[in-house]
């Protein structure tokens, strides 16, 4: 079976399924003994606001999975940051899949019906296959049905699978990107959600080029996407590892027509580094009023506290108008 088969038989279990089974719950390791215990009240967004919030997240390799088999973080604590950020759309990065589980991660399952079951929202989400045997860091997204549904099978863009980069001898698009078209349930318009996830810098290896050559793919595959989704505002947002707006693969993706709403380098990890950013349309009128993204902090854990306890990236959030 291929990717693209295994993704849409994959969906449409989620498309009709109304809720979630998995209720496992798992204690941290290790936690500090004078780590805080309480945690925000969980609140549902407005739907008949005039803008929706859209975001991104990068979970550090959630677990459990066959990268990490112990799941050190709780589902209440994700799911009541998630509530804080005031998102109906979460673009994620490295959530890995569970053993025994297709495309579906334990925890995260746990984290949406927790969700579920603190707000009135209606949480699902899809992970999207990579070209790790192990499946062990995906990109997918979560949406709150309530707020948005999702109009379109997620598409897998046309980008070349199986290249390695010589310097490396990693994956070029380790993390394929996929599409999902959106549509507010009360209000107008359509947005496209890409999760992206770019190569980082690990063992002292400069990726830049890694990430152009992963950049070029992308822009590529713009067009088809474009072609597919003719109505709607395309975002392209996630981890793209770049340490400064001024790498070369964020002008590829800028030249294709997009603004970069964090070319100011914000930093969205507890590194300081701005690894996270949000790509929008320049000709969107429904995103003009974003000049760059908004970080969202913790409003109980100090950094450190939330590194150890979520993780080591903030989730990012840009505005859709639904006028």
């Amino acid at each position: 079976m291929t990717l693209a088969h295994s993704l849409r038989s994959l969906l449409a279990a989620t498309l009709v399924c109304s809720g979630l089974s998995c209720t496992t719950t798992t204690t941290p390791r290790n936690a500090p003994s004078t780590m805080p215990t309480s945690r925000p009240v969980l609140q549902s967004a407005d739907p008949r606001a005039a803008t929706l919030r859209i975001g991104s997240w990068n979970l550090r390799w959630l677990g459990p999975s066959e990268h990490d088999r112990f799941e050190a973080r709780s589902p209440q604590d994700l799911a009541a940051y998630i509530a804080s950020s005031g998102v109906s759309v979460l673009a994620m990065q490295e959530v890995g899949q569970s053993p025994g589980m297709t495309l579906r991660n334990s925890t995260l399952d746990a984290t949406m019906a927790r969700l579920n079951e603190a707000t009135t929202g209606q949480w699902d989400y899809v992970l999207f296959p990579s070209q790790d045997k192990q499946q062990a860091a995906l990109t997918g997204i979560a949406w709150d049905k309530s707020i948005v549904r999702m109009t379109d099978a997620p598409l897998a863009l046309p980008v070349a699978l199986g290249k390695t980069d010589p310097a490396d001898d990693t994956p070029i698009l380790a993390r394929p990107p996929y599409a999902a078209k959106f549509q507010p349930v009360h209000g107008s318009g359509e947005f496209v959600i890409i999760p992206i996830d770019l190569a980082d810098n690990t063992g002292g290896i400069d990726r830049i080029a890694h990430r152009v050559a992963e950049a070029r793919e992308i822009a590529a595959a713009l067009p088809t996407v474009r072609g597919r989704f003719s109505s709607a505002d395309v975002i392209l947002l996630g981890d793209f590892a770049m340490s400064l707006s001024t790498e070369t693969a964020d002008s590829i993706i800028t030249a294709c027509g997009f603004r970069d709403l964090n070319a100011s380098d914000i930093a969205t990890f507890t590194t300081g580094k701005p690894y996270a950013r949000a790509f929008v349309p320049e000709t969107s009128a429904r995103l003009a009023a974003n000049k760059s993204i908004a970080v969202t902090p913790y409003p109980v854990f100090g950094p450190e506290i939330f590194r150890q306890k979520l993780s080591d990236s903030y989730i990012l959030t840009l505005e859709f108008s639904k006028k």
